[in-house]
């Protein structure tokens, strides 16, 4: 009978997941097959990667030379001069940081879409392969570029809703900035404790809900087609009714990322107590590429975590 194939039987079992996903992340095999998965995927992740790389020279490169320009003696002319190429580059620099925001949803989107097309017990079995991954993501980029008019209107949706947080977390990297002696220097602003203890924690809240969301939306928008304005409701309904288990596997996703993409700039950080300290030199310009390289990885299986949790709420009927 219907009800009792297989397909139904798993339906079923993936419905009620509260804390049982968290089983897999103690499983040695599932880490294997997500990683895998991830290693498969990193090939297609090299244009958004690689175009990050030239956002973040473009961005970073330029605000050093303004930032050394206004610590020194003001000169008019090579104040002018400096603002002009700075504003090239942002004009440059602006195009390309949406370009590469959208590759990376894209392939982010069709990554989550090949990992719940495996279920619970093949990414606990060993016999997950890399060419079955393959086949299966390169299935998903060709689903997941039919699908772009959807995502488009799936972001925009979200990102209108999440305009409040956005704002304050904007806001907040502005004052932490101005208050920061890595990029200011001597002319740093002295803001008063209880402002920047508000500071502080509008940025992490606005920066943890933001976070939470994006994960969901992911997840949420490589299973749906039709209703993007639903489905982006959908999203923020979720990220509230389970904010808790999802930040907590947020938190532990990104921390992990970090420590693998950006080690010695979160340990400097966290000496300096100043994650706004700008120091370019070799090395920096190397831990950029590593991070651009690595992330082609490591991006995909931040997601992997998410996925799962969220498999039970995942359904590719529409609503």
């Amino acid at each position: 009978m219907e009800q009792n194939s297989p397909h139904s039987h798993v339906q079923e079992e993936q419905f009620p997941l509260v804390l049982r996903p968290f089983d897999c992340f103690k499983s040695l095999v599932w880490w294997r097959n997500a990683a895998i998965l991830s290693a498969a995927f990193a090939p297609s992740c090299a244009v958004p990667a690689g175009l990050w790389l030239v956002v973040l020279a473009l961005f970073i490169f330029p605000l050093y030379f303004v930032i050394k320009t206004l610590n020194g003696t003001v000169d008019v002319s090579k104040l002018i001069q400096t603002g002009v190429i700075y504003i090239v580059c942002m004009l440059i620099a602006v195009p390309l940081f949406f370009w590469s925001i959208g590759a990376w949803l894209v392939r982010l989107t069709a990554y989550c879409n090949a990992f719940v097309s495996f279920s619970e017990n093949a990414l606990t079995s060993t016999n997950l392969n890399s060419r079955d991954a393959r086949e299966r993501l390169k299935d998903a980029l060709k689903i997941v570029a039919e699908r772009k008019v959807f995502l488009a209107k799936f972001w925009s949706t979200l990102t209108a809703i999440l305009i409040v947080p956005c704002i304050f977390l904007v806001i907040a990297m502005c004052v932490l900035a101005a208050a920061s002696p890595g990029v200011l220097g001597p002319a740093q602003v002295q803001f008063p404790l209880w402002a920047m203890v508000l500071t502080h924690f509008f940025f992490w809240i606005s920066f943890a809900l933001l976070t939470i969301v994006s994960f969901v939306g992911l997840c949420i928008s490589a299973s749906a087609s039709v209703n993007p304005v639903q489905h982006a409701k959908i999203s923020m309904q979720i990220s509230v009714q389970k904010f808790f288990p999802l930040l907590i596997l947020s938190a532990l996703s990104v921390l992990i990322a970090t420590l693998i993409t950006s080690p010695v700039e979160l340990f400097r950080s966290i000496q300096t107590r100043d994650v706004f300290a700008i120091n370019i030199n070799g090395w920096s310009v190397v831990e950029e590429i590593w991070r651009a390289i690595s992330s082609t990885i490591v991006l995909t299986l931040t997601v992997a975590p998410i996925c799962e949790y969220l498999r039970g709420s995942l359904s590719s009927e529409e609503p």
